[in-house]
């Protein structure tokens, strides 16, 4: 123990008798340069597509699951192994606002089309109720920002197919009043006011029961859609209209040759006039061959 202590003693003896360290060299100046600082690495396309995606308000502007609520008893507020649209499903998929259609089948419904459309506005009026606050009813813009910061979906109600109203200005007041946020003009076939998309011109686009129609659209602020409508329709309402107008489900008629999808001129028209398109994922709509192969299909079921 002795040793240990006199070997301690005579390394601090050495420590503390042991010279000064010399002092730092003064720093070199620093010397600019012209060099260009190093650019960050590209973010990859997926990953700037998730990171868009998430920091967006994002609404899907139409979708028919009303129909499988009213038809099926489907419950819209838990996850359903068929089916894309569901409250999980929005939430998983980033999806801050959605639009459900009411629509009634031109030729199952004709002369109770009321009839259908109540049951559809129920089916909405339970699903909210169901959701306990998942999903909210949303008729504004305002509306959907506020859900989507508190974290719940937006839930909006369009008319898909004026001819369930007989393009009625009068009957739009009471669509408003339960929250109808946009009215599509047509479906595939030709109404007493307008052409749509799937049939030989009757008017040649909209005649003056039509051009009336959109007036009050904008009068009461509800959106004209033009989603379904032939191109001499598409051209009327951009016409006639003093607000903008939205395809609400639509494609690229040069992705697609598809009397649904619009061309390249109808797509600029349309940005001209501030409206917007909602891109259908529908796969006749987005390949031509399967887009004829539908509609074989749809020619031969017709009878049935």
């Amino acid at each position: 123990m002795a040793l240990l202590r006199a070997r301690a003693l005579a390394t601090a003896l050495c420590i503390a008798c042991s010279p000064s360290p010399p002092p730092e060299p003064a720093a070199r100046p620093t010397i600019a340069t012209n060099a260009e600082p190093t650019p960050p690495a590209p973010e990859e396309p997926a990953a700037r597509a998730r990171r868009a995606h998430a920091e967006a308000l994002v609404l899907d502007a139409h979708c028919d699951a009303l129909m499988r609520a009213v038809d099926e008893g489907v419950d819209l507020t838990v996850r359903n192994p068929e089916g894309h649209v569901d409250l999980q499903k929005l939430h998983d998929g980033g999806v801050d606002a959605q639009v459900f259609a009411l629509w009634a089948d031109p030729d199952e419904w004709k002369g109770k089309y009321g009839q259908r459309l109540d049951a559809m506005f129920t089916a909405y009026d339970e699903m909210i109720e169901r959701s306990a606050g998942g999903f909210v009813r949303a008729t504004t813009a305002d509306d959907a920002e506020r859900a989507a910061k508190d974290g719940k979906i937006a839930a909006f109600l369009a008319l898909e197919g004026a001819y369930a109203i007989d393009g009625d200005p009068k009957a739009l007041p009471a669509l408003r009043e339960r929250g109808v946020a946009y009215v599509t003009l047509t479906w595939w076939h030709n109404t007493s006011f307008a052409d749509g998309s799937g049939a030989k011109p009757r008017w040649h686009g909209l005649n003056g029961r039509g051009r009336a129609l959109v007036r009050e659209l904008n009068r009461l602020g509800m959106i004209v859609d033009v989603s379904h409508a032939s191109d001499e329709t598409f051209y009327d309402a951009l016409e006639a209209t003093t607000a903008p107008v939205i395809a609400s489900h639509s494609g690229a008629r040069a992705v697609a040759d598809h009397h649904r999808n619009l061309a390249d001129d109808m797509l600029r028209a349309l940005a001209k006039n501030g409206g917007v398109v909602g891109i259908d994922f529908v796969a006749g709509f987005l390949d031509a061959e399967n887009g004829k192969a539908s509609e074989a299909l749809r020619k031969a079921l017709a009878p049935q």
